[in-house]
């Protein structure tokens, strides 16, 4: 299937802010906007305060400086289900109600109480068996429906809301089809204020998702603890400093980070091993990062070397989708809001 650019609106609502941009059908982006949300307005892709979200939405759509009301919004949430499972060939009206079925087993709560979507992503025929692999999704209504009604009360029409995880698929799909990467097998290191998300994709196609906890917040708090720095304080050095680089002045903050920068290699490490464990003969050409964590001076580079596989920011494909260019490195900022503007299609 091929993947389209849509004119839309692509958003985003992260822990700690909302990106918008407006992305035409050839893929230009003509407006865009960034604003920060305050303390505690989403708990683990929860939302604490409809009103308050609503109201940063309202700000965010007049600073973006449209009246265009068609939008997409990435959904990025730890209580999301991904999972592939495997059933006999049989007639789609008898398809939906096994997965059903066999996802209720991964779910903490009624399949009912879930959103279900999936994907056929293969169909083995041997004389032995015949069966569908099938990727589904499975994310809970409530969490869907809080996050459609403050779009729509921000004045949005709200066409669709996809995952993350979906959305990176039918990015690095677009960028291959424009000849802007020739990678197949890869990973995709999402790193922001509460978490690291590493996606794993084997032909183009998603393969397995793993969350850790170890992210922005966390190192902050930690080198706070052993500074007399406030975790904002922290932040803004983190993002200003070249930490990473030995100087006398930043001995523990180069400890900890060092420390995180090192677990969170070995997560990454140990979803791209199964990853390699099932696909021997596939092997991962390059592992590309987002999120504002990125920001941080020389940490692309210093997992990069840990890893042993080439590393590559995203910011390098999208910054020249934008007419008027974002400071520099902060495309990357927009990535899930520009990926959630493309659709595949027959």
């Amino acid at each position: 299937m091929a993947v389209k650019q849509k004119k839309l609106v692509g958003i985003e609502i992260g822990t700690r802010n909302v990106k918008m941009v407006l992305v035409n059908g050839k893929g230009r982006i003509s407006k865009y906007t960034y604003i920060d949300l305050p303390d505690n307005i989403i708990l683990n892709g929860v939302i604490e305060s409809k009103t308050m979200l609503t109201e940063v939405l309202r700000n965010a759509r007049k600073s973006l400086g449209t009246s265009y009301r068609k939008c997409a919004l990435c959904i990025s949430s730890p209580d999301i289900i991904i999972r592939y499972i495997t059933l006999p060939i049989m007639e789609e009206k008898h398809l939906i109600s096994n997965i059903k079925t066999e996802i209720a087993g991964f779910l903490p709560d009624e399949p009912e109480n879930y959103v279900i979507d999936f994907v056929i992503a293969d169909k083995i025929e041997t004389d032995e068996k015949k069966q569908y692999q099938v990727l589904v999704y499975a994310a809970p209504t409530r969490v869907l429906k809080e996050y459609a009604d403050c779009i729509k009360a921000a004045g949005f029409k709200l066409v669709y809301l996809d995952i993350m995880e979906n959305a990176y698929e039918k990015l690095f799909k677009m960028l291959k089809i424009k000849n802007l990467t020739r990678t197949s097998n890869f990973a995709c290191v999402y790193i922001d204020n509460s978490r690291v998300s590493v996606s794993v994709y084997g032909n183009n196609r998603f393969f397995i998702n793993k969350i850790v906890d170890n992210a922005m917040s966390t190192i902050c708090e930690d080198i706070s603890l052993k500074t007399n720095k406030t975790p904002e304080q922290v932040r803004k050095q983190l993002f200003t400093d070249d930490i990473l680089t030995y100087s006398e002045e930043n001995v523990i903050e180069k400890s900890v980070l060092e420390n995180y920068i090192r677990e969170i290699s070995n997560e990454i490490s140990r979803v791209i091993d199964y990853y390699r464990s099932r696909n021997q003969d596939d092997p991962i050409e390059a592992v590309y990062f987002t999120g504002g964590f990125t920001h941080i001076i020389g940490i692309q580079e210093y997992i990069g070397n840990i890893l042993g596989i080439p590393t590559i920011n995203t910011a390098r494909f999208l910054d020249g989708m934008f007419l008027d260019p974002p400071k520099k490195n902060n495309g990357i900022d927009y990535t899930n809001a520009i990926a959630i503007t493309l659709r595949e299609e027959a």
